[in-house]
């Protein structure tokens, strides 16, 4: 695998102003044809992003860095393309009057084919899907965490996806926020 890395710088309202590295290869291994570098310059950061609870975690992310340029926020997390699961690592910092993504392939290994989703035919079941590490619950009122290659095993046939973070994310990412919290009280 050759390093695949994303810089995107995004500014104070969440809107990217500049992409760098390999975007549109990247978003085609992803399946998508449409997230080109030049449709995702001018668009909100926080409108791509999937799952309210995800969402809500980046702009606490992006805010606080928007206001002390001297952080840097860093985590493990996962992205993976249809034929291959990808284990990333995500840097935010401040660059000037915008927030710096770089986002970094660290691994990739190749995944039996992919579940096609049918989104004309989705129920009313919804599995959870953790956004950092692909981890999923089923029921979505069950506490119990697994992982994805497991879904089959537990879903319905027919079912939704909804993303949040599972409890090990859920604390990794909020100790980054805490931690950097922590450090502008000082």
């Amino acid at each position: 695998m050759n390093q695949q890395t994303l810089i995107y710088e995004v500014d104070k309202d969440g809107v990217i102003v500049s992409i760098d590295g390999p975007w549109d290869n990247f978003a085609r291994s992803n399946g998508s044809t449409s997230a080109t570098k030049e449709k995702m310059i001018g668009r909100s950061l926080f409108d791509i992003i999937k799952g309210p609870g995800v969402v809500h975690v980046y702009r606490m992310m992006h805010d606080i860095l928007s206001s002390d340029p001297a952080k840097t926020i860093a985590f493990d997390y996962r992205c993976d393309a249809p034929d291959m699961r990808r284990f990333m690592k995500m840097e935010m910092k401040a660059s000037g009057s915008r927030v710096m993504y770089r986002s970094t392939v660290e691994m990739e290994e190749p995944v039996l084919p992919p579940l096609v989703l049918d989104y004309e035919k989705q129920g009313d079941e919804i599995v959870v899907m953790c956004s950092l590490c692909k981890d999923f619950r089923y029921p979505r009122e069950s506490s119990d965490w697994l992982p994805l290659d497991r879904l089959l095993e537990k879903a319905p046939e027919v079912f939704a996806v909804s993303h949040g973070f599972c409890p090990t994310c859920f604390q990794k990412v909020m100790g980054e926020v805490a931690d950097v919290k922590a450090d502008r009280a000082f």
